[in-house]
């Protein structure tokens, strides 16, 4: 076998133009396929943390059927046992309880519906940035002060300013209708029409107490450290909550058109690799046939002498083998370092775009990663269609007869 494997490499290099042009496009369709799935994979994740920390969180705690059909009944109570468990994940880095309800706001003769949304001020910086989204007045002082933070497009349907009282109404969870009069302290500016169009975000205790709801939450928004650590944080809370009846809902759930947008984009990548890797594909079946083509004499004299064509097979496919795991491995080498340049050094969008995509909540640069799954994939795209490319150049071995191939010119 080592006699084969000798020719096979000596082979390949009997026409170093041809196999360096093949060599350099299987290197170039590796390293852009490498370098492409790092910037889509970084980027993805720098989204997902971004929109996490905006509003979502990583995961949430909830009653099961509140996401398919939010209630007051919808709701659990906040327990010293579920605080402990959560403080006691080492990934989980902050957690914030939320209440919701729908209402509506009532400012000298305007009135419009709006979806309330109770916080603890502290905890919730500990989870998301809605604090930094404040774009006039301040944040909340407290969860029990008689304040409101609304959305830039809520406060101009209503035609207020920072200052004015609003008086909310919302049903209670008993079933009576209250009534209480808030301050507008601050306004938002997220980028999510639903938010700045109706929300209005008040301290936990007071919206508890318009409600008539003490201790009850809707949702335990969690943060962690790493979007990896997601999978076994959502799991090790899963098993106990369960038995207690409550879910843990991770941000594609909780954010369902994001995570579709986010897969719109990846297919929609992947084709357009696949598709550059099958040009290269039949750059190497050209290379693989020429080669074959150019030596049918030379292989009909190896087979008169008793060689039989499954070896001949077997010493093309080797010179096929050789040729694509050098310019795989070259590829994944110069895509791991361009992929570990742009991880150190995130390339910038333009200023006004940059502007833009903060204020929308999208990452303003473009992210890597050098995670194994970018190279994984890589290799075996790469691979896979290169050795199709090999089957037909082999065919043609496999079908040569002794004499044809003297005969050949």
């Amino acid at each position: 076998m080592g006699v084969f494997l000798k020719i096979s490499w000596r082979n390949l290099w009997r026409n170093r133009r041809r196999t360096m042009v093949t060599l350099v496009a299987v290197t170039f369709a590796t390293f852009l396929f490498a370098i492409t799935r790092g910037m889509q994979f970084g980027t993805y994740a720098a989204t997902i943390r971004m929109t996490a920390e905006q509003f979502s969180g990583y995961l949430q705690i909830q009653h099961p059927e509140f996401l398919d059909n939010p209630g007051l009944h919808k709701s659990f109570r906040s327990t010293r046992k579920l605080i402990d468990l959560v403080t006691h994940q080492p990934a989980i880095t902050g957690w914030a309880p939320r209440l919701y309800a729908e209402g509506l706001a009532g400012l000298q003769s305007n009135s419009v519906g709006l979806t309330l949304m109770g916080i603890d001020p502290p905890r919730e910086t500990t989870v998301t940035r809605l604090h930094t989204k404040i774009r006039q007045g301040r944040y909340l002082s407290s969860d029990s002060a008689l304040e409101v933070v609304v959305g830039e497009t809520l406060l101009r349907n209503l035609g207020g300013r920072v200052g004015d009282t609003i008086v909310v109404l919302s049903q209670g969870f008993d079933g009576s209708l209250g009534n209480m009069k808030f301050r507008i302290v601050g306004v938002i500016k997220t980028g999510s029409a639903d938010l700045d169009q109706y929300t209005a975000i008040m301290g936990l205790k007071a919206l508890q107490e318009l409600l008539t709801m003490p201790d009850r939450l809707h949702a335990l928004v969690i943060n962690l450290k790493r979007l990896n650590d997601l999978p076994p944080t959502r799991a090790s809370l899963q098993a106990f909550l369960q038995p207690q009846g409550l879910t843990v809902r991770s941000w594609d759930e909780v954010l369902p058109d994001l995570k579709q947008s986010i897969e719109l984009d990846n297919i929609g990548g992947l084709l357009f690799l696949i598709i550059l890797v099958i040009v290269v594909a039949f750059g190497i079946l050209n290379t693989l046939l020429m080669s074959v083509t150019e030596r049918f004499r030379e292989f009909g004299v190896m087979l008169s002498l008793g060689l039989s064509n499954l070896r001949l097979v077997q010493i093309v496919f080797v010179e096929s083998f050789y040729l694509t795991l050098m310019g795989i491995a070259l590829g994944l080498l110069l895509g791991y370092l361009a992929n570990y340049l742009v991880v150190l050094h995130p390339i910038p969008l333009g200023e006004k775009l940059a502007r833009i995509s903060l204020e929308y909540g999208f990452a303003p640069k473009i992210y890597s990663t050098v995670e194994v799954r970018v190279f994984v994939q890589s290799f075996q795209y790469i691979f896979s269609i290169a050795m199709l490319a090999t089957l037909y150049p082999l065919y043609k071995v496999m079908q040569l007869e002794p004499l044809k191939g003297i005969r050949y010119t």
